[in-house]
């Protein structure tokens, strides 16, 4: 587990963790930014940049929820916050990112859209070349290089009781619906007492935000779904982890 005591030994600082969504689009906003020189400037300015260049195109939407993050990470990060994305995120990344490289291929060959859709792991297998397994590798790693020159300090964390990780993951997916790249993260989370989740998906934040709002008496069927989940993550911080209730971290979402 993270040490959260900052060196004054006073408030512990924040704990941020990303999402592999909020990765990615972190990544999109830094591509943009580096040839323009925007690379350090948190203003107003890349906003209007990216309205100039896409006008309203989706890659501007991506690219704004970009520099969103961006925005965010970097303040966070200057206030000495510890910002981490998961193991797992690494590996879904890549997995989209190889899949993705294989439709592009199949879809520049002139193969239809109802083909190419729904390609399988045989097909995607046969489309990659060892470039493009290379280009996957530099890709997560400039993600990471990038952030860091632009004053964003994030890195990749695992965590060595990875039993006690997918033991929590499955309590959650007991209670509440999560895709299972979610679930892992949100378990990561609190693993590592994260304060915060940063991701861009909207179903996502919800369930983050009815977990921490959870009602003790709940009305809904909902509701009783997230106010059972409560108590087991309350339940495992006290009688698993050792933890005091005082010393409880309910994850929020930000931006």
């Amino acid at each position: 587990m993270l040490n959260r005591k900052n060196p004054s030994g006073n408030r512990p600082s924040l704990v941020i963790i990303v999402d592999t969504n909020a990765l990615h689009h972190l990544g999109l906003y830094l591509d943009f930014a580096i040839p323009l020189g925007l690379i350090k400037d948190y203003s107003d300015r890349p906003i209007e940049e990216i309205k100039s260049e896409y006008k309203t195109s989706k890659v501007s939407e991506d690219l704004q929820r970009g520099f969103k993050f961006a925005q965010y990470l970097k303040k966070r990060s200057d206030k000495g916050d510890t910002i981490i994305f998961s193991g797992f995120s690494k590996l879904e990344l890549k997995c989209g990112t190889l899949k993705g490289k294989a439709i592009v291929n199949a879809a520049t060959l002139g193969l239809p859209y109802r083909m190419w859709n729904r390609l399988d792991e045989y097909e995607i297998l046969s489309r990659l070349s060892d470039n493009d397994y290379s280009d996957v590798d530099k890709r997560l790693n400039c993600i990471i290089s990038t952030s860091n020159s632009a004053g964003i300090n994030i890195a990749p964390y695992t965590t060595k009781d990875y039993d006690g990780l997918f033991d929590l993951a499955d309590w959650i997916m007991s209670s509440v619906y999560l895709d299972c790249g979610d679930c892992i993260v949100y378990a990561h989370a609190l693993f590592e007492t994260a304060d915060v989740i940063v991701t861009g998906d909207g179903y996502f934040k919800r369930v983050i935000a009815n977990i921490r709002s959870a009602p003790k008496q709940p009305k809904t069927l909902e509701g009783r779904f997230y106010s059972t989940l409560r108590k087991k993550i309350e339940s495992w911080f006290t009688d698993i982890m050792g933890y005091e209730e005082d010393e409880i971290v309910i994850p929020k979402t930000e931006p």
